[in-house]
């Protein structure tokens, strides 16, 4: 007997969790401005508009688990894009620099087992916050991407051209 509760049909209304947005969410506890209080974490389904207009978010996932990520895309160089007809991921770059491609492919039967890694940050959707968004293309890719925003000397020296003093 089966028990339409548990069935494939009601999977929609389980939250699942990888272990990388775990560690994402365990690290940025970790951190002394998160001890403040102020912190709170959610489920991309709980979000609202509203949160992402004044205050400072953190986005973990593609756009494909979290589609907030989507609000933001535009103004990003680097974007992904999952074919899902060819089961392929694309990063998109919108305007490639000298010895960069308009596209990075990755491809499930590549033997090297390529993921990519996005960091951005950008405004919140008023301008008053900042968005940062950490996603891969695979959990491997999501992982590089905590990895790399929380590493300070690594993140500083990105951001460095950026920042006003």
């Amino acid at each position: 007997m089966i028990n339409t509760s548990d069935s494939a049909t009601n999977k929609a209304n389980y939250r699942y969790t990888s272990i990388v947005d775990l560690q994402v969410a365990s690290q940025l506890m970790a951190l002394p401005e998160a001890m403040q209080g102020q912190t709170q974490i959610r489920y991309a389904r709980d979000l609202k508009l509203d949160d992402l207009k004044g205050n400072n978010i953190i986005l973990v996932g593609a756009k494909e688990a979290n589609p907030w990520v989507e609000l933001f895309e535009q103004h990003m160089n680097f974007a992904f894009d999952d074919k899902r007809d060819t089961y392929d991921f694309v990063v998109t770059n919108k305007s490639p620099q000298p010895g960069e491609a308009p596209t990075y492919k990755m491809v499930p039967s590549d033997p090297a087992h390529r993921a990519y890694a996005l960091v951005a940050l950008l405004p919140n959707l008023n301008g008053t916050g900042k968005v940062l968004i950490v996603e891969g293309s695979t959990m491997a890719g999501t992982d590089a991407a905590s990895d790399f925003a929380f590493d300070g000397t690594k993140l500083a020296s990105l951001l460095q051209p950026y920042i006003t003093p």
